[in-house]
């Protein structure tokens, strides 16, 4: 980290020196240990999470009438397996009627797991923006730029649920087993802003902008069937089920207003914004549990 802020600062003192100010910071990190995960049977002590962030910022004034902004943002979780309160086993409430209820017997204690298979998680997020700024006198014109990346990934063991399933989905051919699922969901999104709005000062202050926005979703799920020797199973290869989820969402607008001050006391203003908006989704699914492929897509126009 210490290479990296002395390579910005390298660079900015190149620039000519109206450069005003610039923030680089580590922010923050903790991290968390866990007391035991019981995995395949054996305990692990440790189970650590840990969350860092690092941001940096800069400004740069070349001229009077010309500023440029820029900053860059970095956040991650993760996390070496959940922390729960689990039960080894459950009976039956009795007296529930036609209800089936039932609570859970014994603990294997606070923060105690027993997993077949270490539950991972780990959200990144990553964020940059720039804004440019330029006062010619008459007018003041303004673009923000801005994109972002989100990345969660997560591990679960659904071996007590889909891993107890596995008879039922091979005719009994198979029997019980593991279950391990993996899920990735990635967000990006870009954002755009033109704007030019009278110079301060006078009756009459107008605004004029255009905006555009572009969102990008795709959501990856993935499970494999495991034998209790934890060697995956042939007849479930190469995975038990998969899910993909793709999504975008697209809006463009144009806005303005104008208001007249007639007074200190009274004034007018009107506006209006016109915005248009398009999202496309599918969703694909195979494996032992299918589900319906479909697509769609949707477009709205609105104005206010």
């Amino acid at each position: 980290y210490e290479e990296r802020r002395a390579t910005v600062a390298r660079f900015l003192n190149e620039l000519p020196q109206r450069v005003v100010n610039v923030v680089c910071r580590a922010g923050t990190h903790r991290r968390a240990t866990h007391p035991t995960a019981l995995v395949e049977g054996e305990a692990i002590s440790g189970v650590t999470s840990s969350v860092s962030s690092r941001v940096i910022a800069a400004f740069w004034q070349p001229a009077e009438s010309v500023s440029l902004t820029v900053t860059a943002f970095h956040s991650l979780i993760e996390q070496d397996s959940q922390s729960e309160v689990l039960s080894p086993n459950v009976v039956d409430v009795p007296g529930t009627g036609d209800a089936f209820i039932v609570r859970g017997v014994g603990s294997y204690g606070d923060l105690t797991d027993s997993l077949a298979f270490l539950s991972p998680f780990r959200k990144s997020l990553e964020s940059y923006s720039a804004t440019v700024r330029w006062k010619p006198g008459f007018a003041e014109f303004s673009s923000v730029t801005g994109w972002s990346r989100n990345h969660e990934h997560y591990v679960n063991d659904y071996s007590p649920f889909d891993g107890s399933y596995l008879p039922v989905l091979s005719g009994g051919a198979v029997p019980a087993g593991l279950a391990k699922s993996s899920e990735d969901v990635y967000l990006d999104k870009l954002t755009e802003e033109l704007k030019i709005a009278s110079a301060s000062g006078g009756r009459l202050d107008w605004v004029l902008g255009a905006f555009y926005t572009r969102e990008r979703l795709e959501h990856w799920l993935v499970e494999n069937a495991f034998d209790d020797s934890y060697q995956p199973i042939a007849a479930f290869a190469p995975y038990l089920s998969l899910f993909y989820r793709p999504s975008s969402f697209n809006e463009i607008a144009a806005f303005g207003d104008v208001t007249w001050e007639f007074s200190d006391q009274f004034e007018v203003a009107a506006g209006i914004r016109s915005a248009r908006d398009t999202q496309d989704y599918t969703n694909f699914a195979t494996g032992a549990f299918p589900q319906p492929d479909h697509a769609g897509q949707d477009a709205d126009t609105v104005t206010d």
